[in-house]
């Protein structure tokens, strides 16, 4: 394998908040493991001014020793203890940030609920949002989800059903719990059906919860409290990987909402065998 040279080693350590010739300088010392400062120089290149310089900060880290003698030398640590110190001082980093983009975002979040917005829309107002990012569409989808108080439908491909229970099966779980209740509509199954059984395993959603399939899902949607849709743009794509209209206009949501209506009106209803599961959380057998 070939040896990696000083200046990759300099990018690598670069990561670790130094500049690119502090880095170069400790590649050099952790190389030569004890070394003057003017050997230091010539292997990094770089001036010997700027090495002195450097010293301070790495030795204040941690990573170097001073050897006492004529010429002083300069002593490098361990390479693994230095990684370690170096990652330990990362993560310290990141929690000091983390910990400073939490306070402004909570004094940012009291501030603007003090505020008299009186150019906000109306509550009434139709509003159309396009939702295209995957993390916006799952951070939608779950404050739907959990802002819901009596009934959420949902419209989906078994593909896109199966891993929307597996995303938000907590949610699902504490929505029956508080009475919300559940439709689930899905294509008819090619083959022998494991979804009634991961539905169960994923929420066991006893009354609360009703699965059928549809012999032709045009579109893909959630309504929650008929107050607002989600509506997928893609029947093609994986879940949440096409971009998503949301809207609580009233017109588009009585017509999406008849149009569910329908569908699950002429849907084929499944109940249980005891091959699929001994309970009768969810229903199963073939009826019309």
């Amino acid at each position: 394998m070939t040896m990696a040279t000083l200046e990759e080693d300099a990018n690598t350590l670069s990561n670790f908040g130094f500049t690119h010739n502090q880095a170069k300088i400790y590649a050099a010392i952790a190389r030569l493991h004890t070394a003057s400062v003017g050997g230091i120089s010539r292997m990094a290149k770089v001036r010997r001014e700027h090495v002195y310089r450097t010293l301070p900060k790495l030795e204040k880290m941690g990573l170097i020793e001073r050897v006492l003698g004529t010429p002083e030398k300069i002593k490098a640590i361990a390479v693994e203890d230095a990684f370690s110190l170096l990652i330990k001082k990362q993560h310290e980093e990141a929690e000091r940030k983390i910990s400073l983009l939490s306070a402004e975002a909570e004094a940012f979040l009291k501030q603007l609920k003090q505020k008299d917005w009186t150019t906000a829309p109306e509550e009434n107002e139709s509003q159309f949002s396009l939702v295209s990012e995957k993390n916006a569409i799952m951070s939608k989808t779950a404050a739907l989800i959990g802002n819901a108080q009596k009934e959420i439908s949902i419209t989906a491909s078994r593909k896109k059903l199966a891993k929307f229970m597996f995303f938000f099966s907590d949610l699902l779980k504490k929505s029956t719990k508080k009475g919300v209740h559940i439709n689930l509509l899905t294509e008819m199954p090619h083959e022998d059906d494991s979804l009634p059984r991961f539905v169960e395993e994923q929420i066991s959603p006893g009354k609360s919860l009703e699965l059928k399939y549809s012999d032709e899902l045009q579109t893909h949607y959630l309504i929650a409290d008929s107050k607002e849709i989600l509506i997928d743009t893609s029947t093609e794509t994986d879940f949440a990987e096409s971009p998503c209209l949301s809207t609580n206009n009233a017109s588009l949501l009585a017509l999406t909402q008849k149009s569910f209506a329908d569908a699950w009106r002429t849907s084929m209803n499944w109940t249980k065998t005891g091959s699929a599961t001994t309970s009768d959380k969810v229903v199963v057998t073939r009826t019309r």
